[in-house]
C-alpha cells in the first residue's frame, strides 16, 4: 500500500522496499487506494477506509500474504493486520510497516538493526500482537509521522484533519461534525498534559524536517531502512 498521493505507487519508499525483496520467493503486487488526505480529495478517514477494504478484498483471494505498508498506507495495512480474524492471521505470513502513522512505540517498532527510534505515530499507537505472524517496522528518527515525541502538538493537527474534506458543502459539513463528535468523546491526544511538558517545543523542527529535510521520504532510502525491513523479512518470513 503506497503513501499519500500516489494511489497507484510511485513514491519511491515503496519501490525501495519492494526491490529488496527477494524476488525468488515474492510476488509483489501495489493495491490502488484513492491515498488522499487533504482538500478537494476524499479524506483521510475515508481514504484509509477504502485503502482496508481494497487491501482486504485483495487479501481474501490470496493463500498466504504479507501485508505492507508505506504512510497512509503502513496505517491501512497495519489496521487491517490487527483486526485480522484468527483464520486470517494464519494466512498471514508478515507485515512490514515503513513510517506508520499509528506506530507504537518501543524497540520492537524500531528499524531491524539500527537504533531504537523514539517516539510514537502522530495518530497514536495501535499494537499489533507479533505472537500471530512477524510484524516489522520501518521508522525513520526525526520522522512526525511515525516518531513524534508524546507532547508535540502536531498531534492535535493530526487528530483534526482526519475527515477534512472541502471537495462538497456536505463533506465539509461532515468535517466539522466528526472533528466536534472526536472533542466531545474526548477523544483528542493530550499532548499537552504536564507530564510531557518537555516535549511542548520543537514542532516547527518536525515540520521543516518533514516538508524539506526528507524526515519522511528520502531518510527512509537513503539511510537503508527500506533495505534492513525487506532483509528482515526475507530472513523471517519462512511459511
Amino acid at each position: 500500500m503506497p503513501g499519500t498521493g500516489y494511489p497507484n505507487g510511485g513514491d519511491g519508499v515503496t519501490e525501495s522496499f519492494l526491490e529488496h525483496l527477494d524476488r525468488k520467493r515474492f510476488r509483489t503486487e501495489i493495491v490502488r487506494y484513492p491515498a488522499s488526505g487533504f482538500g478537494l480529495a476524499a479524506s483521510y478517514g475515508d481514504s484509509r477506509d477504502m485503502g482496508i477494504s481494497a487491501l482486504r478484498k485483495r487479501m481474501n483471494t490470496s493463500e498466504r500474504f504479507v501485508l505492507a505498508g508505506y504512510s497512509q498506507g503502513a496505517v491501512v495495512a497495519g489496521d487491517l493486520a490487527a483486526s485480522l480474524s484468527e483464520s486470517d492471521a494464519r494466512r498471514c505470513v508478515g507485515v512490514a510497516l515503513i513510517a506508520d502513522g499509528r506506530r507504537p512505540a518501543g524497540p520492537h517498532s524500531s528499524t531491524p538493526g539500527q537504533p531504537i527510534c523514539p517516539g510514537y505515530g502522530v495518530i497514536d499507537q495501535r499494537p499489533i500482537p507479533a505472537s500471530r505472524f512477524p510484524v516489522f517496522w520501518a521508522s525513520a528518527p526525526g520522522d512526525p509521522i511515525c516518531a513524534l515525541p508524546a507532547g508535540n502538538p502536531l498531534r492535535t493537527v493530526a487528530d483534526i484533519i482526519e475527515w477534512f474534506s472541502v471537495r462538497s458543502p456536505e463533506e465539509s459539513i461532515r468535517w466539522g461534525a466528526r472533528t466536534m463528535d472526536k472533542v466531545t468523546a474526548r477523544q483528542l491526544q493530550h499532548w499537552w498534559t504536564p507530564d510531557k511538558w518537555r516535549d511542548w517545543g520543537g514542532a516547527a523542527a518536525y515540520i521543516r524536517g518533514f516538508l524539506f529535510d526528507g524526515r519522511h521520504t528520502v531518510d527512509y532510502v537513503r539511510f537503508g531502512h527500506t533495505r534492513a525491513l525487506a532483509d528482515a523479512i526475507n530472513r523471517h518470513v519462512t511459511k
